[in-house]
């Protein structure tokens, strides 16, 4: 590289990096010998720009951002100067991350180990942190019922804006929602706490505990045991109700008329019982409700019969023993009559009969119907004694009376309210018959009740029943086979 110039010294420009040397050849065309060696470094390089890669902004658990820079001097020494915080960074290498970024917009140059400055590197902007959500308030807590097996919370303090997604632990379990409250249901049998994720995928500290507990069991329907039903003497029947909780006490509910008994234990027996279908439910400690019992029905009382009638009553007589007694008022449909004292039965259908063969004596009745019922005792039913039948009438026979005739005198039985007859004839009071003829005989007796004895016939044979004529004269032979002598009356027969 030639320059031309006058004067004793020249500025050289424009000199190349290298070592160089210099001769300087004047007017006359003459050459001085070499310079000294003069070393020329290589320029100076204004390094580029910082470039942005990857920022990284701040989260929900880190407040700060970070950006990394590339395209720094690779050699040497380098100096980054941030703006608008001037926060300079001293360091090597061809790139660098930058934390602890605040929310702003940043800006970097670098200066490299021969001071030269680049110019400005491109915007990087940190943006805010996102929030943390708070942690979601426990509210209400339903539990299980009877009816449903899971229970249900209510959850306030939720993001108010945004989508949110709540986070059930242990799991599984989210919802997303919006809103600052929600009612979480299905919730099974447990032990829970909920975080609430925020639009910004910032999740928040666990909420309070949540206890569900087990749902209440539902009790067994009752079972239906023994049916007592109402009996001729009871109006109403009863029935025993068991499979019944066995702990805790219970309330067992009486359909159609909703009855409630209270108590404890596996079975109860309900009574007072009137005629009518019944069902049971209980209800255990924990207010649960069993399904209906199986149907029980209560018959109707049993109907007790009216009390026997008694009706005509036939007196034993002086021929027959006993008596009789129409009972009347009777169930038609069929009936067991029992009598007493005796305890006799006679058992048929209608609504009369006549009971024979009556001693004497005092006599009730009672009915018992097919159902088994029996009615209170009749009045009573009196049956005599049988009237006394008189002894067999013994006689005398007297023949005072003249040949043919004879007085009949019964000399037993006698006394007040006998009466006699004799044969056919009609009855007296006396005893005594006059004028009976000859012949066989027989005397009939009645006593005061009208029953009578015959005696044995006896014969009645009192002489001739023409008797001879009286004669002063003594004749011999013999009239109706009787000799005769002088007489002055007829002599009697012996």
């Amino acid at each position: 590289m030639d320059i031309t110039g006058t004067g004793i010294s020249a500025t050289v420009t424009g000199i190349p990096s290298g070592t160089h040397v210099y001769t300087v050849t004047n007017s006359d065309g003459c050459t001085s010998a070499v310079s000294g060696s003069v070393k020329i470094n290589a320029p100076l390089i204004i390094p580029t720009a910082p470039q942005i890669g990857t920022i990284s902004q701040p989260t929900c658990s880190v407040a700060t951002g970070s950006v990394v820079l590339s395209g720094l001097p690779s050699s040497g020494t380098w100096t980054l100067l941030r703006t608008p915080d001037n926060v300079t960074t001293s360091g090597s290498g061809s790139s660098v991350t930058i934390p602890g970024l605040d929310p702003d917009t940043y800006s970097f140059r670098v200066t490299n180990a021969d001071g030269c400055t680049s110019v400005a590197s491109g915007n990087v902007v940190i943006s805010a942190q996102p929030p943390t959500p708070t942690a979601p308030v426990v509210g209400a807590i339903t539990q299980p019922t009877c009816a449903v097996a899971t229970g249900s919370v209510v959850l306030s303090g939720l993001p108010a804006s945004g989508t949110w997604t709540l986070t059930r632990s242990p799991g599984p379990g989210t919802i997303t929602g919006t809103g600052t409250s929600r009612t979480v249901s299905g919730l099974p049998t447990g032990t829970y706490t909920y975080t609430v994720t925020n639009s910004y995928g910032c999740t928040s500290v666990p909420s309070g505990v949540i206890v569900i507990n087990a749902q209440p069991v539902t009790p067994a329907a009752p079972t239906i045991g023994t049916v007592t039903q109402p009996t001729c003497t009871t109006a109403t029947g009863s029935v025993e109700v068991t499979g019944l909780p066995a702990t805790g006490s219970w309330t067992l509910t009486r359909y159609p008329d909703v009855v409630k008994f209270n108590g404890s234990g596996t079975s109860i027996t309900i009574s007072n019982l009137a005629a009518n279908t019944y069902t049971f439910t209980v209800t255990n400690d924990d207010g649960c409700n069993s399904v209906a019992s199986a149907s029980v029905t209560i018959n109707a009382q049993p109907l007790t019969p009216a009390t026997p009638i008694i009706g005509t009553i036939m007196q034993p007589t002086c021929s027959v023993a006993t008596g009789s007694v129409v009972v009347s008022g009777l169930p038609s449909a069929g009936w067991t009559l029992t009598r007493y004292p005796s305890g006799n039965t006679l058992s048929g259908t209608g609504t009369s009969v006549t009971i024979s063969g009556l001693t004497a004596g005092s006599y009730t009745f009672t009915v018992t119907n097919l159902a088994g019922c029996t009615s209170a005792l009749s009045s009573a039913a009196l049956i005599n004694a049988q009237p006394p039948t008189p002894a067999a009438p013994v006689q005398n026979v007297d023949c005072v009376q003249g040949y043919g005739k004879a007085v009949v005198t019964v000399i037993s039985p006698t006394g007040s309210g006998y009466e006699y007859r004799i044969d056919a004839g009609t009855y007296q009071t006396s005893n005594i018959f006059s004028n009976v003829a000859n012949g066989s005989h027989t005397i009939t007796v009645k006593n005061s009740d009208g029953c009578t004895a015959t005696g044995a016939s006896f014969l009645v044979s009192c002489g001739c029943a023409n008797p001879p004529t009286l004669s002063l004269t003594s004749t011999s032979g013999s009239t109706c086979g009787l000799s005769l002598i002088h007489i002055s009356e007829p002599t009697r027969p012996y």
